[in-house]
């Protein structure tokens, strides 16, 4: 009896994580919309300002905002409905330095120096290449937030202290 209570609860849950699922899946299509039309506009906006206005500096500040805003959406969803990895071999280095590229304006418009080292002996690496990307670029944007008045950013690519595995580290240093 106390088998079957559980495999019920079991069932009560996941029919919860399903119908939450569908509701994210509902709030993300409903404020990405519109989130996709105010960067449009902020993006137009923009293009109407010199480079180094108040004005651009606002309207730029506003498509960085719809940008985090649609990152928080993604990990809603992730969250509340999981995929499964993909897991392909991949060369690292045009992999880093595709992350990289990512924040390559950003980083320059705040006068932070971007750059990577690679430490394995190894070309190419299991991974998924989108969630890994989605990692690394969040750490990227936390970095760049602390270093607003310029400095480094720098990934490091090195074996892992298990057999098989990598370390990915990234550091930033403020200017000082």
């Amino acid at each position: 009896l106390s088998e079957v209570k559980r495999l019920e609860a079991q069932i009560r849950r996941h029919d919860r994580l399903v119908a939450l699922g569908k509701m994210a899946a509902g709030v993300a299509h409903e404020v990405r919309n519109p989130l996709s039309s105010i960067k449009g506009f902020a993006t137009l906006l923009g293009s109407r300002f010199a480079e180094q206005s108040e004005e651009k500096e606002a309207a730029n500040l506003m498509i960085h905002e719809v940008e985090r805003l649609n990152r928080s959406i993604t990990e809603l969803l992730t969250y509340a409905r999981p995929h499964p990895l993909h897991i392909e071999e991949v060369e690292i280095e045009p992999f880093i330095a595709g992350s990289l590229k990512l924040i390559q304006s950003d980083a320059k418009a705040l006068g932070v120096e971007v750059g990577y080292d690679l430490e394995l002996t190894r070309k190419k690496i299991p991974l998924d290449r989108d969630r890994l990307n989605q990692v690394l670029l969040n750490l990227y944007l936390n970095s760049l937030q602390a270093m607003e008045e310029g400095g480094s950013l720098r990934v490091v690519v090195r074996e892992g202290s298990q057999e098989g595995t990598m370390e990915i580290r990234v550091e930033d240093r403020k200017k000082t």
